[in-house]
């Protein structure tokens, strides 16, 4: 239900004219074939399939079938519990959020689990420049063919404290887990916002050149 009542201001602003009435809904569950009731994460890969986290494995959706993906049994096995997703645009990776400061990488069917550097706490993902970036507390990292490397972009002083990124087409938009919002675009970041709470998620609108930041 939230993802619904958030895309459909988004889908009017693209139609002004059309009313919420007009746009086709449709909702799927468990009864529709959906395998885990609790989804914590939800991206779109490059070949259109729909992906879905959840604490029981990872699910693809195909527009009509769910297929659950659950990490095999081995020596060093990949927790089943995912919690949030983002997607490498350039290898095809998804990247999974886990506990204990651990993200796993899935590619061609196979499940690999990823330690992130001093990392103990669970991260976060996002994405940027088409690259899937890790927000740690003591840094933030960026895939790099299937591995992970600090973002450069991001200054270290502020790299273990991000939580959220945004580039447009002039500036580099840097959201930190103390509410504050820089704005990048050469030389030093710029504060822009002090939110106080935690920037969740940033987005612009390209036709008005509005920010838009979630906290």
């Amino acid at each position: 239900m939230s993802i619904v009542a958030l895309l459909l201001p988004l889908l009017a602003a693209a139609e002004p004219n059309w009313k919420p009435t007009q746009y086709q809904v449709s909702h799927w569950g468990p009864r529709e074939g959906l395998p885990e009731e609790a989804i914590t994460g939800l991206v779109q890969d490059r070949d259109g399939f729909l992906w879905i986290a959840t604490m029981n494995g990872l699910v693809r959706f195909d527009g009509q079938y769910f297929q659950v993906f659950v990490p095999p049994h081995t020596d060093r096995p990949v927790s089943p519990s995912f919690r949030q997703l983002a997607y490498d645009e350039k290898t095809g990776e998804l990247w999974a959020g886990q506990s204990k400061g651990q993200v796993a990488r899935y590619r061609d069917r196979l499940f690999q689990t990823v330690a992130v550097q001093r990392e103990t706490n669970a991260a976060t993902l996002g994405s940027l420049d088409g690259r899937a970036v890790i927000f740690g507390w003591h840094d933030t990292w960026q895939s790099n063919a299937g591995e992970l490397s600090p973002l450069s972009a991001v200054p270290a002083a502020l790299r273990g404290r991000v939580t959220a990124l945004h580039r447009d087409a002039s500036a580099l938009w840097i959201g930190l887990r103390d509410g504050r919002l820089f704005r990048a675009a050469g030389g030093e970041p710029r504060l822009v916002l002090h939110a106080h709470e935690p920037i969740l998620a940033i987005e612009h609108d390209a036709r008005t050149g509005a920010v838009w930041a979630l906290h």
